[in-house]
């Protein structure tokens, strides 16, 4: 130590310097010399940066294209399908008569909400497909929780949708069948 102050690392060139003892390196010095309250200060900021970013992420997907994005594909997905399925059991064989055009709508429903979503999110469209690709690591497991939002209430709209479409036909095909 010289007098002026304590011994620091060599810097660049490789000659040794001193700082001054102020009231900041005395408080420094009483404590732990190593820097060890220092390392603990500067990793807790870190973590709790990293929290507030994944944070702000997950709020920001929630009001983000992403969002919208992954709940219009299930609406659209669900719509089809759900209502060719509708369509079929309650013209009771005499607008169809096949299942084929269960199978048009599902194809459908999947062909348009990829092309609507996968640019976006990569067209999940299904919990379990959110699943899959965040427990193989291509989707992010901030993101999880929100594309589920997204997919539950898409496929929720989509069923109210189709039961308004189609509550006409519902009540006559019960009422036909309870009354007979």
């Amino acid at each position: 130590m010289s007098e002026k102050g304590r011994l620091l690392p060599q810097s660049k060139s490789g000659s040794y310097y001193t700082e001054p003892h102020t009231a900041r390196s005395r408080r420094q010095m009483d404590g732990f010399q190593d820097g060890w309250t220092q390392r603990v200060r500067t990793s807790w900021r870190q973590a709790v940066g990293v929290v507030n970013r994944a944070w702000y992420r997950a709020v920001g997907l929630l009001h983000g294209r992403e969002f919208f994005a992954e709940l219009l594909a299930t609406f659209t997905l669900c719509t089809f399908g759900n209502g060719a399925v509708a369509q079929t059991v309650l013209s009771q064989g005499t607008f169809t008569n096949s299942e084929l055009s269960i199978n048009i709508g599902y194809g459908f429903g999947v062909m348009l909400g990829a092309y609507i979503s996968i640019g976006i999110t990569g067209g999940h469209m299904n919990p379990a497909v959110t699943l899959a690709m965040a427990l193989r690591g291509k989707t992010s497991w901030v993101k999880v929780l929100p594309y589920w939002l997204a997919q539950y209430l898409g496929a929720f709209i989509s069923s109210a949708v189709v039961y308004g479409v189609y509550i006409g036909e519902c009540l006559s095909v019960c009422l036909s069948v309870c009354l007979s």
